[in-house]
């Protein structure tokens, strides 16, 4: 619903839509497997971020430093790519 009459509206009064981005969440939930622990990751790395990055361009830049800003993080397996660049530090994710 919000996807149809609440973006008409938002139009209507000049605002940002972002129906791209309702869209593709909205996709993306009802994708067989997308909640499957083993199969999100995959999922999200190769397919899902990089049509959400088409749909709204910054969008991957603006999470990862959300990420590092927020919660102090970086990324292993970084947005967007299909590899990731380093393994996991399970040193730093136990310590206490």
């Amino acid at each position: 619903m919000n996807l149809t009459q609440g973006n008409m509206i938002q139009a209507i009064q000049g605002d940002d839509t972002h129906a791209g981005a309702e869209a593709l969440r909205m996709i993306k939930g009802l994708t067989p497997g997308s909640s499957l622990w083993y199969a999100k990751g995959a999922l999200d790395h190769l397919i899902f971020q990089q049509v959400q990055e088409m749909v709204s361009p910054g969008y991957l830049r603006r999470m990862e430093q959300r990420a590092q800003r927020e919660f102090k993080q970086r990324y292993w397996w970084k947005p967007g790519t299909d590899f990731p660049q380093r393994k996991p530090d399970l040193e730093r994710a136990t310590a206490k």
